[in-house]
């Protein structure tokens, strides 16, 4: 096995993982939803995602552990994962609870 697929294999093994993580705050912001508590309770939520997903990165594919930077974007990126989900979620909710709003017109 070559220098370059060795490459090639761990940056697969690390877009593998950062799915699962955005996974993770996908089924966190469902959660958050469906039990109907505050957006800001799953943003805070996502904190222990991104850490969890920098601590990966480092024992498993050598990267840095205390990049700012690299922390930045991967915490950036579960929140909009896990608000799209659960902005989602609770429209599903409210046209559930509410039939009588009509939430498909654009106003």
């Amino acid at each position: 096995m070559d220098l370059d697929s060795i490459y090639e294999l761990a940056h697969a093994f690390t877009l593998l993982s950062f799915c699962l993580c955005l996974l993770l705050a996908v089924s966190t912001g469902r959660a958050f939803a469906q039990s109907w508590s505050p957006l800001w309770l799953g943003w805070l939520a996502c904190v222990p995602l991104a850490i969890a997903m920098r601590w990966l990165n480092f024992a498993l594919f050598d990267q840095n552990l205390m990049d700012p930077s690299a922390f930045a974007v991967t915490l950036a990126l579960t929140w909009m994962a896990l608000t799209a989900a659960y902005i989602s979620k609770r429209r599903q909710q409210m046209k559930i609870q509410y039939q009588w709003l009509d939430f498909d017109t654009q106003s």
